[in-house]
């Protein structure tokens, strides 16, 4: 998490065809994640899907949405349908569940992608450590739910997302008041090599955010780099782990980047 700590974003994306460069094509996707889709950001005070990085990168008209070349319709095409069903708060083993886990199926999707795993990684960490035990833990959760992922949707191409690192690889400077997480930048690098190892142990692709994100956390305020905008609330005194608007842009720009790299 000691190059960067990359907050609990495992982005999955399924897809049944090798591309989506086809505009008149009707391809359904589904969003699974967590409260970073469902667009809690922190800037506002409330819940609000138009300032997450789903809306920014499904919609054209906005001032903090993304350039129509990099939007979603863009991309996957006019007929493209986007449905997001993100659950603040859910981890892991809660979308292996069939409450969660249904919800997919009747959206019939080409693609999903899934941004789920920092409620896991932030529950297990609260004591200050990450056993071993834990990490296995989180291994497992890991496998099972792309296990389900790999059966419900056995044609599916996908892309997992790792994490971003809050901290830009200097929690270990965190003050006393932080020091329970002092070993976050560490134990986020190792949840993404389980992240990566898992994806590409089944073929699928994985997107590494953790550079593009580098310098834009909270190591400003621990003697580190300070690239701006900053993509989380400041100053450290604020501390949330959800990105702000800038945050939230970057990601859906990422998303973008690598459809476009990928689907042209």
């Amino acid at each position: 998490m000691d190059r960067h700590f990359a907050w609990g974003l495992v982005i999955v994306l399924l897809s049944c065809t090798s591309a989506a460069n086809t505009t008149d094509a009707a391809w359904r996707v589904a969003v699974v994640g967590d409260s970073i889709s469902a667009g809690i950001n922190s800037e506002r005070s409330i819940q609000r899907p138009t300032v997450g990085w789903v809306h920014m990168f499904t919609e054209n008209a906005g001032a903090d949405n993304l350039a129509a070349d990099f939007a979603f319709r863009s991309l996957f095409g006019s007929n493209a349908r986007l449905t997001n069903l993100a659950k603040p708060g859910s981890r892991l083993r809660d979308w292996i569940q069939p409450t969660l886990f249904d919800t997919i199926v009747p959206t019939r999707p080409d693609y999903i992608i899934v941004l789920l795993g920092g409620n896991d990684l932030w529950a297990q960490v609260q004591d200050g450590t990450w056993s071993e035990t834990e990490q296995e833990r989180l291994a497992g959760d890991m496998e099972r739910f792309f296990d389900k992922l790999a059966g419900a949707f056995p044609l599916a191409r996908v892309l997992v997302i790792g994490y971003y690192d809050l901290f830009d690889g200097q929690s270990s400077r965190l003050p006393d008041n932080f020091r329970h997480l002092r070993g976050l930048s560490e134990w986020t690098l190792r949840a993404n090599e389980i992240l990566a190892r898992k994806a590409q142990d089944r073929g699928w692709w994985y997107l590494d955010i953790l550079i593009p994100f580098t310098g834009h956390g909270y190591a400003r305020h621990l003697g580190g780099e300070a690239l701006e905008p900053p993509f989380f609330r400041m100053p450290l005194s604020q501390f949330d782990i959800h990105p702000n608007t800038a945050g939230h842009r970057a990601l859906a720009e990422e998303v973008s980047q690598f459809f476009l790299r990928v689907l042209k």
